[in-house]
């Protein structure tokens, strides 16, 4: 049995008691995360938070009764109004500083053990007490970071955290980055002698199709004097939790301090990871002192090879492959940057469909859980860890490169702490099979922006961070995004060198620098950007700039998102989604639309002075309401468009590639007379955390969305669920996040329905004056 803690609030206290789990992976945490350690709970829940400052708070004894109630993870910036007089950068959503508290109890008989609390991510510039007594913090909100509680905890009697999070300077990015504690939280007893945090590396430094050799680094620590012997035991597991290889290690325990073991097994007849088929398996590591285990560690990885080569770019398996890649930042509209993990899988696989195999982290480490979601989906990851470095970068205030910016931002903390940021985000990660580069950061040779390209300012900083990333991790190469590679002097030292649209320069540069590895690292939605890539077998890849709309980064009032996004900010594909999977995907498609790429955003319906066709399909034969308009012949990457306005009847595509015949139909959408809705999942688990979402469409009387309906929709819940979130992906519109009413945009919008703890069903209704309203049930077990 492996022991686990278990969380029961009793009286607004959060007492923790040991349990037991039977499965090697360990349960399943609320946020959908896997707890991978013996002694570790979520501490999520049961937390009380007040906007605004008041130095009392970090006292134990202070009086947070009439404080709200609130469970993590928590976003306060997106609970706030639009306002004009915010950013245009950060949304025009405001910053502020806000407090959080917790009282939880640690049971009398783990008196002696050490007490740790993990906090995945604050934004930004926290500071944690535990009992009054400060025990750490990070001003780099994108950080994980961990408090040592040992020293000021009371065992068996209430203990308190609290926690203030400054974000005043609320213009302190190029997008919208949130504020709060907006990520997940641990809490861990272990053992005087237990594994480090993030202290197992697993690497796999031999694989063949016949066996693989696993090597786990396992650092373990002892705060005090050993009596009797320590040893660690590693094992290999497969999915199922089988056992396949045991490591074998000759170290001996140090008497206090660290110790590191080394230890190597042989895996027979291995399932390599890859896009296509990312098959994941585990170290579980246990510390074993008198013949008992003290801690247990489960280190999930995967077992691939993979290569960068200049003059035939990116492979994995020694298999080539183009690098299909989409940049994300790290919020989904009306959930903030606080997004439960189901929206981010809901986003991954639409992408996946279209053919992205590749996720670039811009520009910040990504929550813990997202890397996981990665790995077992399939997706290359490339993990960035900053967007400025000793100076600030133009945050506009009034709108996208207009009047005066602001230059608040990481820079300020950056000498202090940058080795630190970095250094953990490797080794928090490095164990991900997904993560194929390290980048040190994003167009930091932006054209005064805030340094010349050509500036000497930059080679010594470069230098710094690639030595950080390299004390820590050697298995994979290390980047940049360069927005001026043809000037830049930090180039040099990396191992391979990222073009923002700079497809240019691919040829000379290649020509002159044969020894170069050379990709896409931020790209335009161009035919042409991707021809690039496709044509050229040295270029390794590209990342379109962007995989979804993103709040921030906005052009002047009422603007408050960026609409770069082949989804839109509710998750909805638009036609330039459409488009790209026609360029990336080899299963025969066909998708019509009344407009081109910068028309309707992904709308099946809409009326227009011609009828535009995504499609790879070799040709495409349009009819309406079943009379041919004709057969066009397509070559790659094009368009076809029949010129017609769809203002009757059905239009319907044949596509034909090979013996392969696909069809897809467009209907003209009639007066609104409903409300349809659509609920991605059957039901939900009673956990406090599971998500369901929700499409609304305004449809006509045959069920066909009308994309010009704009109808404010009234959403109603009962039962043992929440709204979390309602989003309709309109960038101008500026009502506020957090009610249960808003307007679908282009006919739709998406609801966030969370569950709560327990059994029952969740009833999600909805209405709109002069239309009929609908309901979804969802069983919450």
């Amino acid at each position: 049995m492996r022991g686990w803690l278990s969380v029961v609030c009793v009286a607004g206290v959060v007492v923790l008691s040991a349990c037991a789990a039977d499965s090697p992976r360990g349960p399943l945490a609320a946020s959908g995360a896997l707890q991978r350690r013996m002694g570790e709970t979520d501490f999520d829940s049961g937390w009380r938070f007040y906007l605004g400052d008041d130095e009392k708070a970090r006292e134990a004894g202070f009086d947070d009764a009439k404080w709200r109630a609130v469970d993590l993870p928590h976003d306060w910036g997106v609970e706030g109004a639009f306002d004009r007089k915010w950013a245009s950068c950060t949304a025009f959503l405001p910053g502020g500083i806000g407090w959080y508290r917790k009282r939880f109890v640690v049971p009398a008989d783990a008196k002696g053990k050490v007490v740790r609390i993990r906090f995945d991510g604050v934004m930004n510039h926290s500071t944690v007490w535990c009992n009054g007594k400060e025990v750490g913090g990070r001003p780099y909100g994108y950080s994980s970071f961990t408090c040592d509680l040992t020293g000021v905890i009371r065992f068996g009697e209430p203990n308190v955290i609290s926690v203030r999070v400054d974000h005043e300077k609320y213009a302190d990015s190029r997008w919208y980055n949130g504020s709060g504690i907006y990520r997940n939280v641990w809490l861990t007893v272990s053992e005087p002698v237990h594994v480090a945090e993030d202290g197992v590396f697993v690497t796999t430094p031999v694989v063949g199709t016949d066996a693989a050799t696993v090597r786990a680094a396992t650092a373990v620590d002892t705060l005090l004097k050993l009596s009797g012997d320590v040893t660690v035991v590693s094992r290999a597991l497969d999915q199922s939790g089988t056992e396949i290889a045991q490591l074998h290690t000759k170290s001996v325990m140090a008497d206090g301090g660290r110790t590191m073991f080394i230890e190597e097994g042989r895996v027979p007849d291995p399932k390599l990871w890859s896009p296509e088929h990312p098959t994941m398996y585990s170290v579980v590591t246990e510390v074993m002192k008198g013949g008992k285990v003290i801690d247990r560690r489960r280190t999930p990885f995967g077992i691939r090879t993979f290569k960068f080569d200049p003059a035939k770019g990116f492979s994995i398996n020694g298999e080539s492959m183009k690098i299909k890649g989409v940049c994300v930042h790290g919020d989904a509209g009306a959930l903030g940057v606080a997004v439960p993990l189901h929206v981010w899988e809901h986003r991954l696989k639409l992408l996946q469909e279209a053919g992205c195999n590749a996720i670039r982290c811009s520009h910040n480490p990504p929550a813990p859980e997202f890397l996981d979601l990665c790995d077992r989906m399939g997706f290359l990851v490339m993990d960035e860890a900053f967007d400025e470095w000793t100076e600030g970068k133009h945050k506009w205030i009034v709108g996208h490169n207009q009047g005066k910016p602001g230059t608040d931002g990481y820079h300020s903390d950056f000498e202090k702490w940058a080795d630190t940021d970095i250094e953990d985000m490797v080794v928090r990660d490095r164990n991900h099979p997904s993560i194929v580069m390290w980048s040190i950061g994003n167009e930091i040779d932006y054209q005064n922006d805030p340094f010349p390209p050509n500036s000497p300012v930059l080679p010594p900083v470069a230098q710094r961070l690639i030595k950080d990333v390299k004390s820590v991790d050697t298995t994979r190469p290390v980047t940049a995004a360069c927005a001026f590679p043809a000037t830049n002097l930090f180039k040099q030292y990396l191992d391979i060198e990222g073009y923002n649209y700079m497809e240019k320069l691919y040829a000379g540069d290649h020509a002159a620098h044969p020894d170069r590895v050379i990709y896409g690292s931020e790209n335009f939605h161009t035919l042409q950007a991707w021809q690039a890539v496709a044509e050229n077998g040295y270029i390794a890849g590209q990342f379109l700039w962007t995989g979804v709309d993103y709040l921030g980064e906005a052009g002047e009032w009422p603007s408050h998102g960026s609409g770069a996004g082949l989804l839109n900010l509710a998750g909805f594909p638009k036609n330039m989604y459409y488009y790209r999977k026609s360029l990336w995907t080899d299963a025969p498609m066909v998708y019509l639309s009344a407009g081109g790429l910068g028309g309707r955003r992904g709308m099946q319906q809409a009326t227009s002075e011609a009828i535009s066709c995504f499609t790879n399909c070799d040709s495409v034969e349009l009819f309406h309401d079943g009379q041919s308009l004709g057969t066009k012949t397509h070559a790659a990457g094009e368009i076809l468009r029949w010129p017609m306005e769809l203002t009757s009847g059905v239009v319907t595509a044949v596509g034909k590639k090979g013996d392969q015949t696909v069809t897809f139909e467009l209907k003209e959408a009639g007066a609104p007379v409903r409300l349809q809705a659509t609920a991605d999942v059957s039901g939900l688990r009673g956990d406090g955390r599971d998500v369901a979402e929700v499409e609304v469409d305004v449809v006509d009387k045959d069920g066909t969305v009308v994309p010009e309906a704009g109808n404010a929709v009234h959403c109603a819940i009962t039962g043992p669920g929440r709204i979390i979130g309602v989003e309709n992906g309109n960038l101008n519109d500026t009502q506020r996040y957090g009610g249960t009413d808003r307007s679908v945009f282009q006919g739709r919008m998406r609801v966030y329905v969370q569950a709560m703890k327990g059994d029952g069903d969740v009833t999600l209704t909805l209405s709109a004056e002069g239309l009929n309203g609908t309901s979804v049930v969802l069983p919450v077990r």
